[in-house]
């Protein structure tokens, strides 16, 4: 019997055509809760804020609000912390200068490494399935600051891959379809919302305000403790 290779192959071709493109990545958004405590508006040189976290491995995704099981052994939390003083009212909260200089830390539960004049990466210690952290902040000079908190994945090296969630077993779409999580960033709730936001906003010009997307509006309202050293 005479077997015709053309014919086999185009048929192969057209079956590929045929076939639906997999769908695209998931995009996940962990939510990791620290506190500042004591929680007020106004201390005085030499008082002690303490950075506390205690949460569980078991993370939250913004967007489905389902829990995760992430540990140091299968994704890095890169947590950088960034200490601004807000001198200029009429410049954005970006430009205000870095003050880390103007504190001192003390390492109870994990560490703060300085990076530079503004920022520091965050080490937690992980125990019994939880992160903690609680690292004293004592300022050093008066004046009016801000802590906030950011994705340290933000600023990785250029050669260095970006996290793979593959760890992560999403449920398959409604055609049956596999889908492949994607780490997009992290965002941090200070206090479950006790930040001091009406300083901020007082001191500070907002790009959450002329840019009111979910990464600025987390950064600046949600993510950034403001207070007043006198």
């Amino acid at each position: 019997m005479h077997f015709n290779f053309k014919i086999f192959f185009l048929s192969l071709l057209l079956g590929c055509g045929n076939k639906e493109p997999p769908p695209p990545p998931v995009e996940l958004i962990f939510q990791v809760p620290l506190a500042i405590e004591p929680t007020r508006m106004t201390y005085t040189v030499g008082d002690t804020l303490w950075l506390s976290a205690s949460f569980s491995n078991q993370i939250q995704e913004i967007n489905t609000n389902q829990r995760y099981i992430v540990t140091p052994d299968n994704f890095d939390l890169r947590t950088h912390i960034g200490i601004r003083q807000l001198v200029y009212s009429n410049k954005y909260f970006s430009e205000q200068p870095g003050a880390q200089s103007k504190f001192k830390f003390i390492h109870k539960v994990g560490d703060i490494a300085v990076l530079g004049p503004t920022f520091g990466s965050i080490k937690y210690e992980y125990n019994k399935e939880m992160y903690n952290a609680r690292i004293g902040i004592i300022p050093l000079d008066t004046g009016t600051f801000s802590l906030n908190f950011l994705n340290g994945w933000g600023v990785k090296r250029s050669n260095e891959p970006w996290p793979n969630l593959s760890f992560i077993n999403l449920p398959t779409t409604t055609d049956g379809n596999t889908q492949q999580a994607s780490y997009l960033t992290t965002f941090y709730y200070i206090n479950e919302g006790n930040n001091n936001f009406n300083l901020l906003q007082k001191r500070s010009q907002l790009t959450s305000f002329t840019n009111p997307i979910a990464m600025n509006i987390n950064y600046e309202q949600e993510a950034t403790y403001t207070f007043i050293i006198d």
